[in-house]
C-alpha cells in the first residue's frame, strides 16, 4: 500500500461512540491506522510528485510538494514529498503524519524510492516504506511498526525484507508472476503522472508491489475541473477515477475491499504545468459514509532542467 493511501484509511473507518475529535468530526476508539490500500498514493495516490514529459522532454531537476490531509473539512496531519531527478536516475522521499482524538492516536510514515527514468518509462531500483502507528489511550498504550524494503533487478522483483513477516492466513496467495513488471508505489506515482502528449493522462493500469501485496490501479477520465483557489499557471485539472483491484497478498472475503472495488469512490486531480509537460497530483479524495478523506495540494515547488523555478500555491 501507499504512503498517501495509509494516511487516508486511517480516517475512512468514520466516527464511533463517544469519541470526538472536534464538534465537526468524532472517531471511534476501533479507528485503525492500519494501511488498507486504497490509491498508490496516488498520488498516489496520492500523491505525490514529479512527472515526466514527452518521451523527448527532460523531467523537473526537482518537485518537492506539500499536502494538508482533512477528513470532513477537519486537517489532521501533514504530507511532504520530494523528488530529484540527476541525469537517467530519480530519488523519492516522502513523510506524513497524522494525529486523531487530540494526539491519543497517531501515525507516521516515511518513504523512499529510486531507480531510472528515461525516455518516459520509470524502472525502480529500490524502495523502502516505515510505517509507525501509536495508541497512548489511558486503559490502553500501544505501538506498531511495518517496514518494507524492496530491490529490483531488471523488470522483476528480487528481494523483499519485510517486518514483521508478511501473514499467510486467509489471504490470498502472492506468486512469483506477480513479482514482475510491476512499480512500487513511488514509482507508481511517477508513472501515473507522465504526460504522453496524448492529452489523456487518466486513461492507464498500473500494476503495483509493496512487498505485502499486489494490486491494479485503473485510471479513467471523469471531468475537467477548475481548481478553486489555485495560484500559478494553469487553474483546470484533470479528474481521473481510481479503480482499486487486489491480485495477491490481500484478505479474503474481505468487505473492505469488495466496497472500495464497487464503490468509484476515489478520485485524484492531475494539474498540468505548461512549459514542462508535467502534471503534478493537486488532490486526492476518498469519499466513505463517515465523510470524504482528502489529500490537497498547497505549495508545489518546481526546478525545471533548465533551472528555472515554478510555485504552485492553493
Amino acid at each position: 500500500m501507499s504512503l498517501s493511501a495509509s494516511m487516508v484509511n486511517s480516517v475512512t473507518r468514520g466516527p464511533g461512540r463517544g469519541d470526538c475529535l472536534s464538534a465537526t468530526s468524532c472517531f471511534g476508539p476501533r479507528v485503525r491506522l492500519r494501511a488498507r490500500l486504497v490509491i498508490v498514493s496516488v498520488c498516489g495516490a496520492i500523491g505525490l510528485s514529479v512527472s515526466t514529459g514527452h518521451a523527448t522532454a527532460k523531467p523537473p531537476a526537482r518537485v518537492s510538494a506539500s499536502y494538508d490531509v482533512q477528513f470532513s473539512g477537519v486537517s489532521i496531519g501533514r504530507f511532504r514529498i520530494t523528488t530529484e531527478v540527476k541525469g537517467r536516475r530519480y530519488t523519492t522521499r516522502a513523510r506524513a503524519k497524522v494525529k486523531l482524538l487530540l494526539g491519543a492516536l497517531t501515525w507516521n510514515g516515511d518513504i523512499r524510492g529510486s531507480g531510472i527514468l528515461s525516455d518516459g518509462e520509470v524502472r525502480p531500483a529500490r524502495f523502502s516504506e516505515d510505517l509507525l502507528s501509536k495508541r497512548n489511550l489511558i486503559v490502553r498504550k500501544k505501538r506498531k511498526r511495518k517496514t518494507a524494503d524492496l530491490t529490483f533487478e531488471g523488470n522483476r522483483v528480487v528481494k523483499s525484507d519485510l517486518v514483521p513477516p508478511r501473514k499467510t492466513g486467509n489471504r490470498a496467495p502472492l506468486k512469483p508472476s506477480h513479482m514482475i513488471d510491476v512499480l512500487d508505489p513511488a514509482a507508481a506515482v511517477l508513472a501515473m503522472t507522465q504526460d504522453r502528449g496524448d492529452g489523456r493522462p487518466c486513461d492507464r493500469r498500473l500494476k503495483v508491489f509493496n512487498g505485502r501485496m499486489r494490486f491494479d490501479l485503473k485510471l479513467r477520465f471523469l471531468r475537467k475541473e477548475r481548481l478553486s483557489g489555485a495560484k500559478g499557471p494553469a487553474n483546470e485539472g484533470f479528474v481521473c477515477a481510481v479503480t482499486y483491484r487486489p491480485i495477491g497478498g490481500h484478505k479474503l472475503k474481505d468487505r473492505e475491499n469488495a466496497k472500495i472495488m464497487k464503490s468509484g469512490s476515489i478520485e485524484i486531480v492531475l494539474r498540468p504545468v505548461p512549459g514542462v509537460d508535467v502534471f503534478v497530483p493537486h488532490q486526492v479524495r476518498v469519499k466513505t459514509r463517515r465523510g470524504t478523506a482528502k489529500l490537497i495540494a498547497r505549495k508545489v515547488d518546481i526546478l525545471t532542467a533548465e533551472r528555472r523555478s515554478i510555485a504552485l500555491v492553493n
